[in-house]
């Protein structure tokens, strides 16, 4: 293919995958995208853009590693396109979390004040009536995009218990903050027992811990800094443009997009990928970025 002229991304383009396991004599299926850098054609293997995580697949697992963050549906292809990338920024910055769980110390506090968004505040309003309380951190990572932490907890007189988090990444604090809550809010209720088949006893008795700042003082959830807000009334493709934007501005190199189809049933998907973010490590097939490395380093020096 390299030899045809066409643009490649191989087993070192991305994070999870590597080399180490890549076998050179194997047959791979490439799926056609898209630069959104310089709008050229660019071939991905199957591995990087599909999900097939059936035990008699033929996928190489040994170099990839298969993951659904990046890949997401919505009424149309900017839609689908727009909330991928977003994803892929999200897990970017919480993979120091992926590593140390609550306890990575990477996460400010923010304190949610009623009036800013009426949809967060009766969000909230419905957890604190069925008794438990919420709390919310902001996550820094590299793109300067806001990416907020919620946690729904036992009410204030209860000392154990489990503690469920969310995380999420949109063009405004307080819709990052909303999607976060509504992700603790589907943790939560998804592990209530007899909801799911594939947890252990274990995993029931597990007490989760409350996240541990950084030193320093709290914020306000509606005063985080506004360069990187967008009014959320904006279309799909005027938001796209500014998260690429903040993307590309962050250094970046590029971003693919590869179309999956869908249009007949009136749902586009899309899968997106980017060169030097971060997937959820320790989790199979994963290269550590250097903007990870940066901020194991720094943590390790703080918790010193």
């Amino acid at each position: 293919m390299s030899r045809q002229g066409l643009r490649c991304l191989g087993e070192s383009a991305m994070l999870r995958s590597t080399p180490k396991g890549f076998d050179k004599s194997r047959d791979y299926y490439w799926m056609q995208g898209i630069s959104l850098k310089d709008g050229c054609d660019v071939y991905a293997p199957y591995e990087l853009v599909g999900l097939d995580l059936r035990i008699d697949s033929t996928w190489d697992h040994a170099a990839f590693r298969m993951s659904s963050v990046g890949l997401a549906a919505g009424a149309s292809l900017c839609d689908a396109v727009l909330h991928a990338t977003l994803e892929l920024v999200e897990h970017d910055a919480t993979a120091l979390i992926d590593l140390f769980g609550l306890a990575a110390g990477i996460g400010r506090p923010l304190v949610h004040r009623h009036g800013s968004y009426d949809e967060l505040d009766r969000a909230v309003a419905m957890v604190e009536k069925a008794g438990l309380t919420c709390s919310f951190a902001e996550i820094a990572g590299k793109v300067g995009m806001p990416t907020i932490a919620a946690f729904i907890a036992p009410g204030n007189h209860e000392s154990t218990g489990r503690i469920f988090a969310g995380f999420a990444c949109r063009c405004s604090p307080e819709e990052s903050a909303l999607a976060a809550l509504l992700e603790a809010a589907q943790s939560r209720v998804t592990q209530i027992s007899g909801a799911r088949d594939d947890l252990s006893p274990d995993d029931y008795a597990r007490k989760s811990q409350r996240l541990k700042f950084r030193p320093g003082n709290e914020a306000f959830l509606d005063s985080l800094a506004t360069s990187c807000v967008i009014d959320k009334t904006a279309s799909p493709l005027w938001k796209l443009r500014h998260v690429v934007g903040k993307i590309f501005q962050a250094g970046v190199e590029d971003i693919f997009v590869f179309p999956l189809g869908g249009g007949g049933a009136g749902v586009r998907a899309a899968r997106v990928l980017m060169p030097s973010m971060q997937a959820a490590a320790g989790k199979g097939v994963v290269q550590v970025g250097v903007h990870l490395l940066t901020s194991l380093l720094r943590n390790a020096e703080e918790r010193v």
